[in-house]
């Protein structure tokens, strides 16, 4: 009795699901095989590794006056911070340029801020260079807090 039905292929079963599943690999691959979405990956991966460099950074801006004065007591970076911010390494991975989002107990909303750091690695530590706080928001509290500056 079953030598009357007849049993499609594997392929004429699944090819509705196989044929996308084949498209987004290749696609994957090709964003994966393109160097700056390889290079922000394995950046954004190097930052992570690396929270002693805005850590510390944070630590030296809460030591401010202007900074306590316009925002407050900074907050601890929240882990979006450093995903939503921007990197840009050089030097082999031994110089950042890295500006994430801090927020402050004074902020009520309309406060928008970031911290500009530019920092080298030597051996272990990170080094420095400039450390900024930028306020972009509301117009007219906009200016830029030099935390550490370049002759420092």
């Amino acid at each position: 009795m079953n030598e009357l039905i007849e049993h499609k292929s594997w392929f004429k079963r699944y090819w509705k699901w196989l044929v996308p599943i084949i498209v987004i690999l290749i696609s994957i691959v090709g964003i994966m095989s393109n160097s700056t979405v390889e290079g922000k990956i394995a950046g954004m991966v190097k930052i992570h590794a690396e929270s002693s460099l805005y850590d510390n950074a944070l630590e030296l801006a809460k030591k401010d006056e202007k900074v306590i004065a316009v925002l407050g007591e900074l907050q601890p970076l929240g882990k979006l911070a450093i995903i939503e911010g921007s990197h840009k390494y050089s030097n082999d991975y031994k110089t950042i340029e890295l500006s994430v989002t801090v927020t402050g107990s004074k902020e009520d909303g309309r406060l928008r801020s970031k911290m500009d750091i530019l920092a080298d690695k030597v051996g272990t530590e990170w080094i420095y260079k400039t450390i900024n706080i930028r306020i972009k928001k509301p117009e007219d509290l906009k200016q830029t807090i030099e935390v550490i500056g370049p002759s420092e």
